[in-house]
């Protein structure tokens, strides 16, 4: 992600006292109500609270080695990462290991609250996303998946001014609002959309682009030896990209 100025990071952000630059992308701010923010790029990730304790969040979708860089260097908590699953540890509070989620706390008295869930619900959607993935790159290539239309899931097809899909802003504490996702899983529905939003936001090659166009039926010129190259780099890409809806690093 390109580098961002303290103007466009800070744009949009109301009651500010006062901020500074304290790393690239970082901004750290302070708040009217007096609670103490870090932000990075367009995402608050860690909040000192007034009452003393530390929140920390990474927006649904940016569990991403600079979030955890940041975290671990301007928080009081250590994060490691095991099989795409975020741990973090507070040794200034209880000295526990917790599981990592968007929103956990960590409270002066020694309280934790809003820890994920357990690991093994992680492993498992780790393997669904696998199998998953597997199933639609198959039906990709073989020409199964038509374009995106209005007729796809609202959820993954429809967007906000900034790009941010209905089930990105969807609230919800069970995986970020996107359980809809899991129910892709469980019907085997290969979300034509779902395949554009990872390579929009992992990027993707011209010659990816191109692939994909032919095999979702935008134009009839052949993929030839490229197909093989281009499928792994998509099945990588939407992995990705699940992974981050369900509340994994990727």
């Amino acid at each position: 992600m390109a580098r961002r100025t303290k103007r466009e990071i800070m744009s949009g952000v109301e009651n500010v006292v006062r901020s500074r630059v304290i790393d690239h992308s970082t901004v750290e701010y302070y708040r009217t109500d007096g609670s103490r923010v870090i932000r990075l790029h367009l995402t608050d990730i860690i909040t000192y609270n007034p009452d003393g304790s530390c929140t920390l969040n990474t927006d649904g979708r940016w569990q991403t080695v600079t979030t955890k860089d940041r975290m671990n260097k301007f928080s009081p908590v250590s994060i490691h990462q095991e099989k795409s699953i975020w741990y973090v540890r507070n040794d200034y509070v209880d000295g526990k290991t917790h599981v990592y989620a968007d929103g956990i706390t960590f409270y002066l008295n020694g309280t934790v609250k809003g820890e994920g869930r357990d690991p093994k619900v992680y492993l498992r959607l780790t393997k669904d996303i696998n199998k998953y993935v597997k199933g639609y790159m198959t039906a990709l290539v073989n020409r199964k998946i038509p374009l995106p239309s209005g007729g796809d899931c609202w959820d993954c097809c429809m967007k906000d001014k900034n790009g941010r899909s209905m089930g990105d802003l969807i609230s919800s504490k069970d995986l970020h609002g996107n359980n809809h996702i899991i129910s892709h899983f469980k019907e085997k529905y290969y979300v034509p959309s779902l395949l554009i939003n990872a390579m929009e936001e992992m990027g993707s090659s011209q010659i990816a682009k191109s692939c994909v166009g032919y095999w979702m039926g935008a134009h009839e010129t052949n993929v030839g030896s490229w197909a093989d190259f281009v499928k792994d780099q998509l099945a990588r890409n939407l992995r990705r990209y699940l992974k981050r809806r369900l509340g994994m690093a990727a």
